[in-house]
């Protein structure tokens, strides 16, 4: 025998939880993306027009981390504005958060997806001079270049520190944390249409709930298709685990 459909009561609690929990899934990237910036973006970018200091230079921290902290700042200021929507005893849902948040933060993905494939092919280019190209023929060969070895022992420290083992036990590199936006992205598409479909046809809300789920999908898409399935833990190798 089917079991009962769903009330409108219950529809009403099972999207008040779906949009909390969109506070916890914010809670948890924002602290992601601070700590990226805080072991990674922050020393790197300010040793990284010193003549003797840098270990990447200018250029190097512009493709690859691109334009995370403009990531942050949004995702911050979208943070504040559902956590006071929902802590506003039902006089706000956090669906206008969620929409005024996509309006503004959409052309910060899309440039942050367009980049993505230059950061990690930044990365794939270090790794490989830091390991050098080793041939039976010695003058063949190519030694590892020092520049690029400081570059990955860096990356190596960092993925193990104590402030990353907070959140992976096992330590994180750089590429997962590149590859966070997107993975982030992918959850926010799919946490519109859980909302969605405990959202009445009647609803005013509807139609933003839609266009966060058409903006968030038409931002995946743009990636190489390999890249929407990329996973985090993907295992490249011996070296780039390091990065």
């Amino acid at each position: 025998m089917a079991g009962a459909a769903p009330t409108a009561e219950d529809r009403g609690a099972q999207r008040t939880d779906a949009v909390r929990a969109l506070l916890a899934m914010e809670e948890s990237y924002v602290k992601e993306l601070r700590l990226l910036e805080k072991l990674y973006i922050v020393p790197l970018s300010m040793v990284a027009d010193s003549p003797r200091g840098a270990i990447f230079d200018r250029a190097d921290v512009e493709t690859i981390f691109s334009n995370i902290c403009e990531l942050l700042e949004h995702h911050q200021l979208y943070l504040d504005e559902l956590g006071r929507a929902l802590r506003s005893d039902g006089a706000e849902s956090g669906v206008a958060a969620l929409a005024n948040f996509t309006r503004q933060c959409s052309p910060c993905y899309t440039a942050y997806f367009d980049n993505y494939r230059a950061a990690c092919d930044k990365l794939d280019v270090i790794a490989a001079a830091a390991e050098g190209s080793p041939s039976k023929w010695c003058c063949l060969g190519t030694k590892p270049n020092p520049a690029a070895v400081q570059k990955v022992r860096y990356m190596d420290t960092y993925r193990n520190h104590p402030d990353v083992r907070e959140g992976h036990p096992e330590g994180t590199s750089l590429r997962a944390f590149l590859q966070m936006p997107i993975d982030h992205a992918a959850r926010v598409r799919a946490q519109a249409e859980m909302i969605i479909r405990f959202t009445n046809e009647d609803d005013p809300e509807l139609a933003d709930l839609r266009h966060v789920e058409a903006a968030f999908a038409a931002i995946i898409r743009s990636l190489p298709h390999e890249d929407q399935v990329r996973s985090q833990n993907e295992v490249d190798g011996p070296t780039k685990k390091l990065l």
